[in-house]
């Protein structure tokens, strides 16, 4: 009886990597006025952005059923396998409850976990639980661990453009143009199931430099992800970040991915996100 990972596609994971670590990743959906796509992978995000680059309409998401986190835990569990399901955190999106609802028939062999974090920093999570599938640890084990260290796991974005807050109602349009006329760049941080704006910056660079002088010195791992990863600003932060870190974490535990479209539907692209565990 094997254990394996289902996830959604707001984590970012790449497709080789689900392919060889049989991850199962449901797949979430951005909606425009005239045309619907299912959230993919790193690397086939180029159609999304460039629509979302050329029009004015906002885009709206839609979370996976029920029913497809159903059909996914039958099939595993008629294999005779187990499951450990983790999604972005609860308070972002209706995922997690879909997962939690579909778990109910197969509570005995499916573990349903709310990460309290988003992006990158679920990613961190799932590599965790794989090294911990490999080495020969009990779904109770993983699932013990995994919520755990879920509370030293956090996620930092910085958004390029405040047009997306102020779209979605976060903020106002007075203080998106002031922001956008003074180049101000929030530095907001995903922890615990609360979004919370740490601080403000002027001009992007700025940002990445607060970002990484953030970086705590008890990191286990962390990953690094732009939504654009041919962004001039992607390649800088990659820079900063690795040099921050070294001697600190070990290569292995850096990973660099892409920000997906369903989080830049909210965050607006050109968003950078770092995420990291701590250690205890």
């Amino acid at each position: 009886m094997a254990i394996k990972i289902v996830t959604d596609s707001t984590v970012g994971l790449e497709r080789e990597y689900i392919k060889a670590n049989d991850v199962t990743v449901v797949p979430l959906k951005i909606i425009f006025p005239d045309e619907e796509y299912t959230e993919g992978f790193p690397g086939e995000f180029d159609s999304f952005y460039d629509k979302m680059a050329a029009t004015k309409a906002f885009p709206k998401t839609s979370q996976p059923s029920p029913d497809q986190f159903k059909k996914i835990f039958k099939k595993i569990t008629d294999e005779g396998d187990e499951v450990i399901c983790i999604t972005l955190c609860a308070n972002l999106s209706g995922t997690y409850n879909s997962a939690r609802l579909a778990s109910e028939k197969y509570s005995d062999k499916v573990s349903v976990i709310d990460s309290t974090t988003a992006c990158q920093a679920v990613a961190l999570l799932v590599y965790e639980m794989r090294d911990m599938i490999l080495a020969g640890k009990n779904r109770a084990e993983i699932v013990a661990h995994i919520e755990k260290i879920k509370h030293n796991t956090s996620i930092l974005l910085v958004p390029e453009t405040l047009e997306y807050f102020k779209r979605g109602g976060r903020i106002g349009t007075v203080s998106a143009v002031v922001g956008s006329l003074l180049n101000l760049k929030p530095i907001l941080q995903y922890k615990h199931s609360k979004l919370t704006n740490i601080k403000k910056c002027f001009g992007l660079k700025k940002a990445i430099m607060d970002i990484v002088s953030m970086i705590p010195k008890n990191i286990k791992s962390l990953a690094v992800a732009c939504s654009t990863t041919t962004s001039t600003f992607y390649d800088f932060f990659k820079e900063k970040v690795t040099s921050a870190v070294s001697g600190i974490v070990d290569k292995a535990k850096i990973f660099f991915g892409q920000l997906t479209p369903v989080v830049c539907a909210h965050t607006g692209p050109g968003t950078l996100g770092l995420g990291f565990i701590e250690q205890d």
